[in-house]
């Protein structure tokens, strides 16, 4: 894989002068424990990003439906799942069933076309959330069963804590009918569940939630203790389509089969490490965003040649980065009210996203997960309809 073709050329956007103080009171007094950290992590993520771009969408922890009982597979399962933070279950729904659902759906939407889609000159992602096949699949003992198998993955710290692992609660969402080939609906690589909220203290702060990674300690952050999480905010800001409850999960029904390549999503499934990246790049700057245009053989790389000379430039080398002297207002990616993207305001880890196993049912991610949606390049006459279901647990 080419790691400097995935870098992000674009600047990121300067926020109001209180983020850089914010910043700076973060770090005070610990900058040499969160510079050491980061230089680590960077090692990590080289290890990891190595190990995924040769291994692939097999790196997916999957798991077939009627091997969730089986306990030898689920802890298997369960592990990878904490590690890579992104899963697969298939075989969830019978293949009649939906198939029963895709024709309902299609029958639904053809039957109310005053129901909005979008994009509007050829509409793929509608304003549905209570059509039958929509009620009917929240409701399937199946998908219950597969939600309550997957809820068991959390802990809690606090014994005390409001939380149970045992009733999957799920809230509407909308629908997706993809059509073969289309682009228009491709996004940027993006992360769910807040953005700026990450690094206030009445976000994410209220609880302690990432503390361990802004004091230097990112091996001990644990992105699947939930008690950190229950009385945070992750919507300050009060965006249009922002999220206020805890999810689990996020999860993806799908009623089609969705060949490799061909609109399912792609993640960073490197959980730990890509959640302590993304919060702790704002306080670091590169020295070279390409450092293959600017490095001499030998000063930094991934690879060692001849002699033991490095031969491929790595962006996510130590010696490429410094930690900020000023920190600056920037959270890059991240601004009020918006989720983190990587375009605009951005600059790319280089770290690699294989796309998942594109045949679920039910593909599950932590809130935290980096993802983005594939160009979409299908063989198919016939449209794949996914529906995603979101599932929080009491705050």
């Amino acid at each position: 894989m080419n790691m400097a073709s995935m870098l992000d050329p674009s600047e990121p956007i300067p926020l109001s002068s209180r983020f850089a103080k914010l910043k700076r009171n973060m770090i005070a007094c610990r900058e040499k424990d969160v510079a050491e950290s980061f230089y680590r992590l960077l090692r990590a993520l080289r290890r990891e990003a190595d190990d995924i771009a040769a291994r692939g969408s097999d790196v997916i922890p999957t798991i077939d439906y009627f091997d969730i009982h089986d306990s030898e597979k689920a802890f298997a399962f369960r592990e990878a799942l904490r590690r890579r933070g992104v899963a697969v279950i298939k075989r969830v729904v019978p293949l009649t069933v939906a198939q029963a659902w895709k024709e309902e759906t299609l029958e639904y939407i053809a039957d109310n076309p005053h129901a909005r889609g979008h994009p509007s000159h050829d509409p793929q992602l509608f304003d549905l959330y209570w059509s039958p096949s929509q009620v009917r699949a929240r409701a399937d003992s199946r998908l219950l069963d597969a939600q309550r198998f997957a809820m068991g993955t959390w802990h809690s710290s606090d014994e005390n804590a409001l939380i149970s692992t045992e009733c999957p609660v799920v809230y509407a969402d909308r629908l997706r009918v993809r059509t073969p080939d289309d682009v228009s609906l491709v996004g940027n690589a993006h992360v769910d569940n807040g953005s700026v909220e990450r690094w206030e203290p009445d976000g994410y702060g209220a609880s302690g939630t990432y503390s361990t990674v802004f004091s230097g300690r990112w091996e001990d952050y644990d992105p699947w203790d939930s008690s950190p999480r229950l009385n945070i905010t992750t919507d300050l800001y009060n965006r249009s389509g922002s999220c206020s409850m805890f999810r689990m999960f996020q999860g993806f029904l799908s009623l089609s089969a969705l060949p490799a390549g061909s609109g399912a999503l792609t993640v960073c499934p490197m959980l730990q490490l890509s959640t302590a990246y993304l919060l702790l790049r704002p306080f670091f700057t590169p020295r070279y965003k390409n450092p293959a245009a600017n490095m001499n053989d030998g000063e930094m790389g991934m690879g060692m040649g001849m002699g033991g000379r490095r031969t491929e430039r790595d962006f996510l080398h130590p010696n490429n980065w410094n930690l900020n002297v000023t920190q600056t207002s920037i959270l890059h990616g991240a601004v009020p009210g918006y989720c983190p993207t990587s375009s605009p305001a951005t600059t790319s880890s280089g770290i690699p996203t294989p796309c998942t196993p594109p045949t679920p049912p039910i593909l599950t991610r932590t809130p935290t997960r980096i993802h983005h949606h594939r160009r979409h390049h299908q063989a198919r006459t016939r449209p794949s309809i996914q529906t995603s279901t979101r599932r929080p647990a009491s705050r």
